[in-house]
Order: C-alpha cells, then sequence, then structure tokens
C-alpha cells in the first residue's frame, strides 16, 4: 500500500477492511488503558496519601519509554509488525491481570505497581512504531493523514469515555479498572491477528547492521529535516506543560476530596475539546493552513487556558480551560505525522516515529514529580503556574523557529 494509486481508483478508508481492524482494535485497547491510566494514581494515593509518589509512579514510566523508545523503533523496523503487535498485547494482557489479581487479594503494593507500569510502558515503546509502521503498508499515501486523524479521534473519544469509566470502575472496585484494560488487549489481539496484510518488515539489500547503526539512521533523517527539528524544540516544552497540567488538575482534585467519579468525569472533560477537534480534522485540513499557524493558535491558547486554570485548581471547573485549546490540536497532529509518513522511506518508519515521539514526550517524562512536589511544598497554584510559564517559553520558540516559518511558505 506504500505506492500511490491514482486517486479515482482510491475506495474510501472506510471499506479499508485491514485499517479498520487495526483501528478498532485500538479503540478497545486505548479506552482500557484510559481507564487503567485514572485508576493507577488514584490507587497510589489510597497506598500511601502522598501525590509524590503518585507522581513517581507516573515518571518512571515515562523514563522507561524514554529510554527504550529509540532501540524499540529499530527493532520494528526489523520485525514482523503484526508479530510484534500480538507479542505486546499479550505482555500487556499479563500484566493488567496480574495487577487485578493482587489488588483483588489485598496483596497489592508500591513496587508491584512500579513494576506493572514500566513493564507495560517497555510494551507500549514497541507497539507504537509497530502500529505507525503498519499504517503505511495497509493505508495509501494520499490517505494517511485522514489515516491519521482517524486514529486522533479514537484517542480523544477514548481519552473522554475511558476516565469516568475508570472512575466508576474504580468506585465500585479496586480492581475492576485493570480487568477491563487487561481484556482490552486481549480485543486487539484478536484483532491485530486476523489483518491479512503481511506486516513484514520491508527487506533491505544491505547486510544486517548493528542496532545502534539502525538507531542513527532514524536519528539522521529527522535531524536532517529543518521542519522536523522545529518539531523537538518546540514539542518538548508543550508536552512538560500539558502532561504536568494534567496531572496537577487532576492529583488536586483528588486531594481535594472530590469523589473517584467526579475526579473520572473532569478527566473526561479534557477530551471533550479534542475530540471535537478530532471529528472536524478533515475538514480543517481541507482548508490547508500551515502547522505553524495552527500550532501558534493552539499554543497561546494554551497559555491563557493555564492562566486561567491556575486559580481553580481546586474546583471541578479547572478541566474547563484546559480542554478548550485542544480543539484544533487533532488537526495539528494529524498533519504532522501524515507529513512524516509520507517523507518517511518504509524501512525507516518505525526509527523515525520513535524518534520523533522520544525527543517530544522526552520533558514530559519529569512533568508529574516536578509538579506532585510543588503541589506539595507549596500548592496546586504553583504548579499550574510552573506549566504556564513552560508553555509560553514554547509559544516565543515557536514563533522565531526558522523552520517552521519555512513550512509555512
Amino acid at each position: 500500500m506504500s505506492d500511490e494509486a491514482p486517486s479515482a481508483a482510491l475506495p474510501p478508508l472506510r471499506r479499508n477492511r485491514d485499517f479498520n481492524l487495526l483501528w478498532v482494535g485500538q479503540v478497545c485497547s486505548e479506552l482500557g488503558t484510559a481507564t487503567a491510566t485514572l485508576a493507577v494514581p488514584l490507587l497510589v494515593l489510597a497506598l500511601t496519601g502522598s501525590a509524590v509518589q503518585a507522581g513517581a509512579v507516573r515518571t518512571a514510566s515515562a523514563i522507561v519509554g524514554f529510554a527504550l523508545r529509540l532501540p524499540a523503533g529499530a527493532l520494528v523496523d526489523r520485525w514482523n509488525r503484526r508479530v510484534v503487535m500480538i507479542t505486546v498485547d499479550v505482555v500487556r494482557f499479563a500484566g493488567w491481570a496480574l495487577l487485578a489479581a493482587l489488588v483483588l487479594g489485598h496483596r497489592v503494593n508500591l513496587p508491584v505497581i512500579v513494576v506493572i507500569v514500566c513493564v507495560n510502558a517497555a510494551a507500549d515503546v514497541l507497539f507504537d512504531p509497530a502500529e505507525s509502521a503498519a499504517i503505511a503498508q495497509i493505508v495509501p499515501v494520499r490517505q494517511r493523514s485522514l489515516a491519521f486523524a482517524r486514529n486522533e479521534a479514537r484517542a480523544y473519544g477514548t481519552g473522554l469515555a475511558g476516565p469516568p469509566l475508570g472512575g466508576l470502575l474504580y468506585g465500585l472496585a479496586r480492581a475492576f479498572p485493570f480487568v477491563a484494560n487487561a481484556v482490552s488487549y486481549a480485543i486487539s489481539v484478536v484483532t491485530v491477528w486476523t489483518i491479512r496484510t503481511t506486516l513484514r518488515a520491508p527487506q533491505s539489500d544491505r547486510p544486517p547492521q548493528h542496532l545502534l547503526h539502525d538507531m542513527r539512521d532514524g536519528v539522521r533523517h529527522v535531524l536532517g529535516d529543518p521542519f522536523l527539528r522545529a518539531v523537538l524544540i518546540v514539542a518538548a516544552p508543550v508536552n512538560f506543560a500539558t502532561n504536568g497540567s494534567f496531572f496537577v488538575a487532576i492529583t488536586v482534585l483528588r486531594l481535594s476530596d472530590h469523589s473517584a467519579a467526579e475526579v473520572g468525569i473532569a478527566s473526561g472533560v479534557l477530551s471533550i475539546g479534542g475530540f471535537a477537534g478530532a471529528i472536524a480534522a478533515g475538514r480543517i485540513q481541507r482548508w490547508q493552513p500551515s502547522v505553524r499557524s495552527l500550532a501558534l493558535l493552539v499554543m497561546s491558547a494554551f497559555v491563557v487556558g493555564l492562566l486561567a486554570a491556575t486559580g481553580v485548581t481546586t474546583h471541578l471547573i479547572v478541566v474547563i480551560p484546559l480542554a478548550l485549546p485542544l480543539i484544533l490540536s487533532p488537526a495539528v497532529n494529524a498533519a504532522l505525522f501524515g507529513r512524516l509518513s509520507t517523507r518517511t522511506p518504509d524501512h525507516l518508519q518505525g526509527r523515525v516515529s520513535s524518534v520523533v515521539v522520544m525527543f517530544a514526550m522526552a520533558a514530559a517524562a519529569l512533568a508529574p514529580i516536578i509538579c506532585g512536589a510543588l503541589v506539595e511544598v507549596v500548592d496546586g497554584a504553583a504548579a499550574m503556574g510552573l506549566c504556564a510559564a513552560v508553555a509560553a517559553g514554547a509559544t516565543v520558540a515557536a514563533m522565531l523557529s526558522r523552520g517552521l516559518r519555512t513550512e509555512a511558505d
């Protein structure tokens, strides 16, 4: 599917059987993940009463993902992508099923949670580039931006439904969100198994290279592109501010004696703007705005939202100013990943997507523990203020970036 066919010969993406199977399986998987993502910090808070330790668990997971992302992308470009996705889902199923059993047996503790969350993070960094590479094999070039827009809708839709479901399930029994997550991975195994496209890694005429050599190829491709270089510089602080502010909002609400169900609903509200934007992403792309103009609009609105949220961190309405800027974010992401996919040779798909995600999420790994410490030592307003300052710096950098200006011309 990497060779482009004439546009008139392309059937609609909704009739692409293999893409639909992959997409539906990941709807289930990401819905389960969203329920567990809310439940894990609630479980840690119930066991320890510490926002710092709840943040440390998330930070540990992010650090593992950061450390393994480059080699994971290189390995995905060597291995059959179907085998990678199925194996990873089996591992994730086993981990979350184990956590559910330990919670049910009242034998769970913080070290066990950290190990399971970190193993899941290692599995995630293998699955994500494998899925991106699979899309490049399943979806024709002209439809890839639309495919990534549908993935944005999937992510925001599950982010909208998952946290309230996670809060509800956690309120019924602490183990239920983890049971739901395990089941979601079992469904994903079935859908990936039934995809007809081979999904083998492209064969190379070169003799096998050392893993470090393959990793360097992916880094060189990204750093050799002025636009992608600019994206990496801007995305890291934006993701720090996003991850940190969302963590502060959820943690402070829970510490302010809001129920798990209320926290779940508040978390779901964060996805409403993004879900609406994901649905409209295809129409926005038809207007052909530049990525730079969309990114500057979103980032400026995000700074304003963070400043507004600083004064209401203990109230449920804190999520409203954080959610509104997300309306245009899916269009930016879909355009970016669609462009990345079409510019990247098939044999580099896993590595390039891993490099972009790794650098973009680098600073986000530190956000929960830094913001959690500020919440405990000062208060939620100080932590939210830090996120606003970081986002403002990223916005200025985007305005001055030559790579983004060149892309807009």
